[in-house]
């Protein structure tokens, strides 16, 4: 709810020993509205970017 009133973005992650291993709880970026804008697989390694549409370029 107050991701949602301030207008802000939470990145959550979860930092597993090994790329091998299932994480317990999900990660990626969820948007203010309560949405996932990204997500990662559950298991191995993910990299990813968000688009800044205000500003036009990748943050």
């Amino acid at each position: 709810m107050r991701a949602s009133a301030g207008n802000v973005w939470i990145v959550t992650l979860e930092n597993a020993g090994s790329v091998d291993v299932p994480t317990a709880s999900p990660s990626g970026v969820v948007a203010s509205d309560g949405s996932w804008a990204c997500q990662a697989e559950a298991q191995g390694e993910t990299v990813f970017r968000l688009y800044d549409s205000s500003r036009k370029r990748l943050t």
